[in-house]
Parts: structure tokens; C-alpha cells; sequence
């Protein structure tokens, strides 16, 4: 878009719905995106442009207490009874040496039925098969599993 915005743009209505609806719920944290603009009819959002905390960790210009940050952040979702399934370093950035989440569409509920056919179209073949290994007989996913899974496997090893 410009060298001082950033847009996300979801193929599926369901994941776009996702991105707003975490975005407007932890609206009011520390830690929540700021957004520019969403525009419904194109399945868009669009950010402020910040450097994120992948590109940080890998030129070594994170903040020195970033671990601390994603910790304190991971803790207060799971307060509000929310699992990101996306936990990497690129899903943060970084403003004036505080962390902020983005890509919100990877959030379920403790409770949320979400559906194998749901979130399959933006699986990678990796990660399909590792979240086939959650997909109950009836086509649910235990969120919860994956959920632990990912806190354990993806880059925090977390427990």
C-alpha cells in the first residue's frame, strides 16, 4: 500500500470476520493493533507499517525484554479464555519498544466449535497434517490441543 501502511487482505470471509472481531475485542489492551482502516467489501485491513519482531530477533534490534512482553501478552489472552494457534514472531511488531499482536484470525475461544473444513483452506500441507492429528470424528477440531500444541511447538516452547 505505502511505505507507511500495511494492508492484510483475507481470500476468506471467515478469517477477515475473525481478524475484526479479536481486533475489536482486545481493542483496548496495550498490546492491540492499531488499525487505519477496514474495509468490508474488500476483506481488507489496513495498519500502520512497523518493523516486526521476526525481522527485530533477526538483525538484533528486538527489544531486550521481548520474551517478557510475548509472555505477559500470551498470559493475559489466556485470561480472557482466548488460544492464538498462530504464535511466531512475525504474528508481533514493534512501537517504541512495545510489542503488539497482529494476525488475530489464528484466535479461538476455549469454547468456540470451529470445524476442520473451516480452517483448512489456509493450511499449509504442513500444518494440515499436524492439525489433522486435532480433528475429531464428527470434523471438530479440539482447539485446545492444538492450542497446547502450538504453545509447546512453535517458536516459544512455552507449557
Amino acid at each position: 500500500v505505502s511505505e507507511d501502511q500495511y494492508m492484510m487482505h483475507f481470500s476468506h470471509e471467515f478469517f477477515f470476520l475473525k481478524e475484526v472481531e479479536h481486533m475489536e475485542r482486545l481493542s483496548d489492551k496495550s498490546y492491540a493493533p492499531e488499525v487505519d482502516k477496514i474495509d468490508i467489501s474488500k476483506l481488507a485491513i489496513y495498519l500502520p507499517r512497523y518493523d516486526n519482531l521476526n525481522h527485530l530477533i533477526a538483525e538484533n534490534k528486538a527489544p531486550d525484554d521481548w520474551k517478557e512482553q510475548v509472555h505477559k501478552i500470551i498470559e493475559d489472552l489466556e485470561r480472557g479464555n482466548i488460544y492464538k494457534l498462530n504464535l511466531f514472531t512475525h504474528c508481533f511488531y514493534v512501537k517504541e519498544g512495545k510489542l503488539h499482536i497482529i494476525d488475530l484470525y489464528g484466535c479461538v475461544f476455549d469454547d468456540e466449535i470451529v470445524m476442520f473444513d473451516q480452517i483448512n483452506p489456509i493450511l499449509s500441507k504442513r500444518s494440515r497434517n499436524l492439525f489433522l492429528q486435532f480433528k475429531e470424528l464428527d470434523g471438530i477440531m479440539d482447539m485446545r490441543e492444538a492450542y497446547r500444541y502450538s504453545k509447546v511447538n512453535n517458536v516459544w516452547n512455552l507449557q
